[in-house]
């Protein structure tokens, strides 16, 4: 499986049947902001930045999957 399809999987598995204030699925947001991406790294970045902030996943771990670089642009985003 490449990295993009394990940071979707990361992503909707700990985004699951959550709802933002307005009632979507929480996925909605981090699919955007990874889709904006323009590199694989931006876009793995965008699809996990929210489960950082909202998961026990943590910055470490994401740059043991996907390394550094991936680590240092969702830690640039994390709240």
């Amino acid at each position: 499986m490449n990295p993009i399809d394990i940071a979707l999987r990361i992503a909707t598995t700990a985004h699951a049947g959550q709802l933002d204030r307005d009632g979507h699925p929480v996925i909605l947001h981090p699919l955007a902001v990874g889709l904006m991406g323009k590199t694989d790294e931006e876009k793995i970045a965008g699809f996990l930045h929210d489960v950082v902030e909202d998961t026990v996943m943590t910055v470490e771990q994401v740059g043991e999957q996907f390394g550094t670089d991936v680590a240092f642009l969702v830690d640039g985003v994390t709240k």
